[in-house]
């Protein structure tokens, strides 16, 4: 019985329980408004326009390709910097970096690929590399801002000494160009 009147009472005070710390008391409450939005991006596309392409090098001599695609010497082959450009939001800051571009393989024979600081090039939009950002792709990331289209292009060119005992034979390497949005 003891049990029965103690759920009772409980039951009873409940009502007087629940206007405390509730909303919805006349003259109590207060509100604000905000807004909640978000501000969608285009997603990054890189189109790749050219392969850096060194054509036929001569063992011992040294090839470099600038950026805009001149050769050291002709080689009887294409050569070309290599161009890619990228997609996005107009005028956003982008991050990139370059993977995989360092050493050329046949077979067990490896070619180095070596890079100045003014190997890599960065342009707002589609123009050629004059005038362009330039960086060493090798020790860095570079930061730069689409054009305000969303465009922008990077040129590659790069240096390869091929030793004068180096297996003869075609070399090649899978490079990565990887950009991001900084948030900038």
């Amino acid at each position: 019985m003891k049990k029965f009147a103690l759920l009772l009472s409980l039951f009873l005070c409940l009502p007087l329980a629940q206007g405390f710390g509730q909303l919805g008391v006349p003259g109590s409450d207060k509100t604000q408004t905000f807004t909640i939005s978000a501000n969608v991006l285009s997603a990054l596309t890189i189109t790749k326009n050219s392969d850096l392409l060194f054509g036929g090098v001569y063992q011992g001599t040294t090839q470099h390709i600038l950026p805009n695609g001149t050769p050291s010497y002709a080689a009887g082959s294409t050569q070309a910097a290599a161009s890619l450009q990228i997609g996005g939001a107009g005028g956003r800051e982008v991050i990139m970096q370059f993977t995989g571009h360092t050493t050329l393989v046949n077979g067990t024979e490896n070619l180095a690929v070596s890079y100045t600081s003014t190997d890599a090039v960065f342009v707002e939009g589609t123009a050629g590399p004059a005038g362009g950002a330039t960086w060493d792709p090798t020790t860095a990331t570079h930061t730069d801002n689409l054009d305000a289209s969303g465009v922008a292009t990077v040129y590659l060119g790069g240096t390869v000494i091929p030793g004068s005992s180096l297996a003869t034979g075609t070399y090649s390497a899978t490079a990565t160009l990887t950009v991001g949005y900084t948030g900038n």
